[in-house]
């Protein structure tokens, strides 16, 4: 199993927000990424491993910043008080998604065009 986060880490965004510079520095280079593009590198980081499941929140798909994190442990307030609304959400997050899935054998290839 591969996955970009869970339930209980913060969101990719929110991870390259608050990362030491040397760690994106590590991470940008090593995923060709950058701020805007984070959340999608990593997403297509693992649905290419050898991960027989790959698992993204949908904070990821959509690149949420941390304060769309879904679970704040250790912390008396914050406990799953992220909720979800359609209007997070375009056409543009499920056609990359679409892209990435198909392209790393996880999607129908249909998706690609």
């Amino acid at each position: 199993m591969a996955y970009t986060g869970t339930h209980d880490n913060d969101t990719v965004q929110g991870w390259w927000h608050d990362a030491p510079p040397r760690e994106r520095a590590f991470a940008g280079s090593y995923l060709a990424a950058g701020g805007d593009d984070i959340h999608w590198a990593m997403i297509r980081a693992v649905c290419n491993s050898v991960a027989n499941t790959v698992v993204f929140p949908l904070q990821d798909v959509l690149g949420l910043d941390g304060s769309h994190r879904m679970n704040q442990p250790g912390s008396p307030t914050g406990h799953w008080a992220w909720r979800f609304d359609w209007r997070m959400v375009g056409a543009e997050p499920a056609r990359v998604l679409g892209l990435i899935t198909a392209a790393s054998g996880r999607g129908p290839f249909g998706l690609l065009g």
